[in-house]
């Protein structure tokens, strides 16, 4: 899926890939350079604020363990999901709006001028859906809480700095479905056609 990606923005335009430094998000943004067709592989630039835990006041460990103590049965993922729409939870986690504008000030904007003009980020589901909630206005449809939908590979935020440093936002729907349908795969496993909710 990432060297598909890079095959759809190829051009001799050189581009900076920003990664969280974990293997997986390294090798993701290897691929989509070889999708590009570059003949090396990118330097890799390492920016430890998208690891992931940009929203987070507790660990991800810690929120998973906050989750299941709340009975939510889709543990973090769930409680980011109803957290993302609706607020609360303000002990485990920053309020969506104000967070996501710092990090658009002390990351993308305080960084520009170190990178290219295109720049590729590789990050972390638990980053990259608030981000896509934020940028779109909470128009996607990532509401794990509600229909077992979340973000799924590849999707993200588009983020479109002007001259004046205006800023435009643009979800991307990533793979195929954009989504990864957890409620399809459990009715797929578990044999079921019926269309109410399974309560798993």
């Amino acid at each position: 899926m990432a060297q598909d990606l890079g095959a759809t923005l190829k051009s001799d335009e050189e581009f900076s890939y920003i990664t969280s430094g974990f293997v997986r998000t390294n090798e993701t943004a290897n691929n989509i350079s070889k999708g590009r067709g570059e003949a090396n592989l990118p330097k890799l630039i390492t920016n430890y604020d998208i690891t992931g835990n940009w929203f987070l006041k507790i660990s991800a460990d810690s929120l998973a363990q906050y989750a299941t103590q709340l009975n939510m049965k889709g543990s973090s993922v769930e409680l980011m999901g109803h957290w993302a729409y609706e607020g609360g939870y303000p002990d485990a986690l920053y309020e969506l709006e104000p967070r996501a504008e710092e990090f658009m000030q002390k990351v993308i904007l305080k960084n520009l001028s170190k990178w290219k003009r295109v720049s590729i980020m590789v990050s972390h589901d638990i980053l990259v859906m608030p981000l896509a909630v934020f940028g779109s206005n909470k128009k996607v449809a990532l509401k794990y809480h509600e229909d077992y939908h979340w973000i799924n590979y590849i999707a993200g935020l588009a983020i479109i700095v002007d001259a004046q440093n205006n800023l435009r936002y643009i979800p991307v729907k990533g793979a195929e479905s954009g989504v990864i349908d957890y409620l399809a795969l459990y009715r797929k496993e578990h044999g079921i056609t019926n269309p109410k909710i399974p309560n798993i």
